[in-house]
């Protein structure tokens, strides 16, 4: 699959070619994109403000704000029907402030 990734504080962003995980977790809900927007926190991760890659890779892919619909679903997937509308949040939180430990990981400190 495509995707647009950054190695934060470069400037420069690239289309990739990344490998799509294989096997969904019980939970999760894999997503065929339809529009993605980049807003000013891709920018600002852009130019190194704020963001960390992954220990395992030296760049984050952006776009966080989209709309996508449902085309495959984990075992113990709840709410969500295959072909339904949805939007993401994957911001990938501390793990220890005060929004993360109430499971609101998108309003991190």
């Amino acid at each position: 699959m495509r995707a647009v990734t950054v190695a934060p504080g470069t400037g420069r962003a690239r289309l990739v070619e990344i490998e799509e995980p294989p096997k969904l977790g019980e939970t999760q809900v894999r997503v065929k994109v339809l529009q993605v927007g980049v807003c000013r926190i891709d920018r600002a991760i852009l130019r190194g403000d704020i963001g960390r890659p992954p220990l395992s890779s030296g760049s984050l892919v952006i776009g966080h704000e989209m709309t996508g619909r449902a085309i495959e679903l984990g075992r113990a997937g709840e709410g969500v029907r295959l072909g339904d509308l949805v939007a993401a949040t994957v911001r990938r939180g501390c793990g220890a402030c005060q929004s993360c430990e109430k499971g609101q990981s998108d309003l991190c400190y």
